[in-house]
Formats: structure tokens, sequence, C-alpha cells
């Protein structure tokens, strides 16, 4: 939020406490939580809304099991030029890029599209990428062009914690 200006009075602790409360009250074992933070109701504007205007914070969650077939076997992917915008890091609802993507994969019945620029793989349209090649796990570095989200940073945690190498570093199409 802070990226793009938006100050919420929320703390961490008590976000925290209501998702938690989210997650029990509709009591979710295995599943998501949904996030969206706004400037707050305002007439439409390019401008950003005065003062008197709040942030609002709406949240929810879904649940759903695990995909063990696909854990098992493995998805199909397809590739495709990445369209988005230049600021991929911050996560909003400028999401059509990805949309165009997944809607692509879905055309081709795949589970997946992995977005590149150039020959450069960014991440998928709904997921990061990772590569591994002799036992060397690969993802794109932070920059603008990723969204460093918390899948991708547990990920990380969960490999330098298990001595697995973890390289953050562009890899082409062909290296998938």
């Amino acid at each position: 939020a802070a990226e793009i200006d938006i100050d919420l009075e929320e703390t961490v602790e008590s976000l925290t406490q209501t998702v938690q409360s989210l997650i029990d009250e509709n009591n979710v074992q295995n599943g998501g939580i949904y996030i969206q933070a706004t400037r707050g109701a305002s007439p439409r504007d390019h401008a950003f809304p005065g003062p008197d205007v709040k942030p609002q914070i709406m949240a929810f969650t879904k649940s759903y099991g695990r995909p063990f077939e696909e854990l098992e076997n493995g998805i199909f992917a397809v590739t495709v030029e990445d369209i988005r915008w230049l600021r991929c890091d911050i996560k909003s609802l400028n999401l059509l890029g990805n949309v165009l993507a997944k809607e692509y994969a879905v055309k081709y019945n795949a589970a997946e599209a992995i977005q590149h620029r150039g020959d450069t793989v960014t991440e998928g349209a709904s997921s990061n990428v990772y590569a591994i090649k002799d036992g060397v796990i690969y993802t794109h570095p932070i920059n603008n062009y990723i969204l460093n989200g918390i899948t991708r940073q547990v990920i990380k945690n969960v490999a330098e914690e298990a001595d697995i190498p973890f390289k953050e570093e562009t890899f082409t199409v062909d290296f998938l």
C-alpha cells in the first residue's frame, strides 16, 4: 500500500488478528485468504481523493483441497509474451495482462501461462516460476518485473533452511 501512497491505519498485528478470525469463523483447514486495500469510496477521478476519504480493507477466505494429482504428475504450461505494465512488483488490480495470459493457457488446456519479456522468463500468470537444474532452484530476481509474494518468500526460506541451492537470476524460455 505504501508504494502507491495508501496510508493504512491498520497495524500488522490488528490485520493478523482479523485474518485469523476469518480463518476460524470459516473453519478453513486448507485454502487461501484474499485481502484488498483501497483508498476508500470517492467520486471517480484519476487524482487521489482528499484526506477526508479513509482507506478500506476487505478480506475473505476460500477453502480448497490440495491438488495431489498435479503435485504428483506436474502440470502443462504454455509460454506467452509478458505484456504487463512495468511495475509488476506492486500488487494491484491492474491484472489485464495476467488475465489474458491465463485465458490463453485455458484455450490450450494448460494450467498456467509462463510469461517472458523477450527470451527472459518473468513469472506465471498467477504464480512465480522456478526451474530446477542440477539440484539448484532458479527463479527470477526481485525487481519491478515480478511480484515478490508470500509464497515466493516461503519457498526461498524453505530452500535455504534445507541447504538447497537457490539462485535468483534471470533465465530464458529455453532454460525451462
